[in-house]
């Protein structure tokens, strides 16, 4: 009800606020005691280049009665309450001038002795170019008071329709935060996997390149020396080996080979300094691995039972 009365009070200003154009809208039939009630009635010319004057008039039948009642006449600008039953509860809400289309009134402070039959009437003087016409148009709105609005279906399907809609769009959007939560969740997984396989890639060949070089025989139990001694170092080391002055006792000392083959061999001065196998330093290329043993190059004794 609400609706419709808006929707009629936006058409009877759009006419009597522009001449170029016309809808005849019916009144809603049903008000609520207490409150105003805006008593429909539009009447629209043929042909709106013609120009004209009217004059509104509106009567009242209540239920129990059989006659009409004369109770307000407009007549622009002047409009008269003519019962007293409805003095000060009349007011025009139509044209704004002579040329009258729409003669709406508000009937204010609705009760229940108003429930009846509304009669409007237009008395309408069309000015042609030969001679004048009168034309009288009567619309009647049978009027109905209740205590308490009645909701119409067309409201109630719509404030379904919203709530639906609402609850529709919170699932919808709860699954594609899921959604959304799970597939940045993978992406980390198999982001955290493929940096944990590149680590473990990378330590299996730096274990392999340091074991390939330090491996020794199992024919011959030889050790050898890794690729961190530099060439220099190495051909000094091997030549004192050779003349059994690199140890009393003709051996090579423990931080030069190592039994696993793990431990690339340097001297103390290289291992205080921090370094680690697998290095290179400016200007020193590193020196492939020499074996060492009962059937190598060195005349020094087996270092197996020479270390210190």
């Amino acid at each position: 009800m609400i609706c419709r009365s808006s929707l009629f009070v936006v058409v009877s200003l759009f006419v009597s606020q522009c001449h170029g154009g016309c809808a005849e809208v019916d009144s809603l039939t049903e008000a609520v005691a207490g409150d105003r009630f805006l008593l429909g009635c539009i009447s629209c010319k043929k042909r709106e280049e013609v120009s004209a004057q009217a004059t509104v008039d509106w009567h009242f039948k209540p239920v129990e009665e059989e006659e009409f009642r004369h109770i307000f006449h407009y007549d622009h600008p002047s409009a008269e309450i003519l019962d007293q039953d409805f003095s000060e509860r009349l007011e025009w809400h139509g044209t704004k001038d002579r040329d009258i289309q729409t003669g709406a009134i508000y009937l204010h402070n609705v009760t229940f002795n108003d429930t009846g039959t509304y009669r409007c009437t237009f008395h309408r003087t069309l000015f042609l170019a030969m001679t004048d016409q009168y034309v009288t148009v009567e619309k009647d709105v049978e009027l109905s008071v209740v205590a308490v609005a009645n909701r119409e279906l067309t409201s109630v399907i719509t404030e379904i329709m919203m709530y639906v809609l609402i609850v529709v769009l919170q699932l919808w959007l709860i699954v594609v935060l899921v959604y959304c939560y799970k597939k940045i969740t993978a992406e980390q997984e198999a982001r955290e996997a493929r940096k944990a396989n590149k680590a473990q890639a990378g330590l299996l060949e730096s274990k392999d390149s340091c074991d390939g070089a330090g491996r020794s025989s199992p024919q011959d139990l030889s050790f050898s020396f890794c690729s961190l001694t530099t060439t220099t170092q190495l051909l000094q080391e091997v030549s004192g080996m050779s003349s059994g002055k690199l140890n009393p006792h003709g051996g090579i000392k423990k931080s030069q080979l190592s039994f696993l083959g793990r431990t690339c061999s340097m001297s103390p001065s290289r291992r205080k300094k921090g370094r680690r196998c697998g290095t290179k330093r400016t200007g020193v290329e590193h020196f492939p691995s020499v074996w060492f043993g009962k059937h190598g190059r060195s005349a020094a004794p087996h270092p197996a039972g020479d270390l210190k």
